[in-house]
C-alpha cells in the first residue's frame, strides 16, 4: 500500500498533487495541514466522489466528521487524544497515529486505532536498519497495529521496507516535487507490486 502525503514544499497546489498521485495509481491520500485544508479537502471530496480514493486529514476530527472523509492521522501519540478522537469519530473512521518509537506505539495498545506511521531515514540501509529494529520492538511489546514506514525514500527502498514487514509506505516529497508526480507515483506502485 502506498500512502501519498501532500507537501507544502511542492510548487503544485495540494489538490493538484493529490489528483496527480491518484492518476498515478495511488488510492490513499493524506492532506498536509495548512490554511487551505478545509477548502482543499472539500474540493477533493467532490473530485473523487464515486472513485475508490481513501482520504485522510491531519489532526482535525471535527473537519473529518464535517466533510465525511475516511479518517484522520494524529501527529502525536498521546493516548488521551487518540481515545478522544475515536470517541468523536466512532467505529467507522480510520485513525492513524505518527509514533517516534515502539514505546510510544505500546502506549496506544488499548485504544482502537487502525495504523501507526513510523518515520525512517531516506537512505536504504539506514531505513531498513531503523525499520527492522522498530518492527522487532513492536513484536516484542505485542503491539497489534498495522505499521507503515514513512519517509523520503526511493521506490526501491519502499519495496525493501515492504518486504521487511511494513504494512505500507507513506511518501510525500519525492512524489509531490517530482517533475511528473503521476509518473513518480507509478514508479512506487510498480516497485511495491513487484
Amino acid at each position: 500500500m502506498l500512502q501519498f502525503i501532500t507537501s507544502a514544499l511542492s510548487v503544485l497546489p495540494q489538490v493538484e498533487q493529490a489528483v496527480k498521485a491518484v492518476e498515478g495509481g495511488c488510492s490513499w491520500i493524506e492532506l498536509s495541514p495548512g490554511d487551505t485544508l478545509e477548502a482543499d479537502a472539500s474540493a477533493l471530496v467532490e473530485r473523487f466522489k464515486g472513485e475508490d480514493v481513501f482520504l485522510v486529514l491531519p489532526d482535525d476530527a471535527e473537519l473529518v466528521e464535517k466533510l465525511r472523509v475516511h479518517g484522520v492521522v494524529l501527529s502525536s501519540a498521546e493516548p488521551a487524544k487518540a481515545a478522544a478522537t475515536r470517541e468523536a469519530l466512532g467505529a467507522h473512521a480510520v485513525i492513524g497515529v505518527r509514533v517516534n518509537s515502539a514505546e510510544e506505539a505500546a502506549l496506544l495498545r488499548a485504544i482502537d486505532i487502525d495504523y501507526i506511521i513510523y518515520g525512517v531515514p531516506a537512505e536504504e540501509a539506514p531505513a531498513l536498519s531503523a525499520w527492522r529494529a522498530f518492527r522487532k520492538a513492536l513484536d516484542e511489546a505485542g503491539v497489534p497495529f498495522h505499521a507503515v514506514a514513512g519517509g523520503s525514500f526511493t521506490p526501491a527502498t519502499a519495496a525493501a521496507l515492504r518486504a521487511a514487514g511494513a504494512a505500507g509506505v507513506a511518501v510525500s516529497e519525492p512524489i509531490a516535487s517530482a517533475a511528473d508526480p503521476a509518473a513518480e507515483t507509478r514508479l512506487y506502485i510498480d516497485a511495491l507490486n513487484s
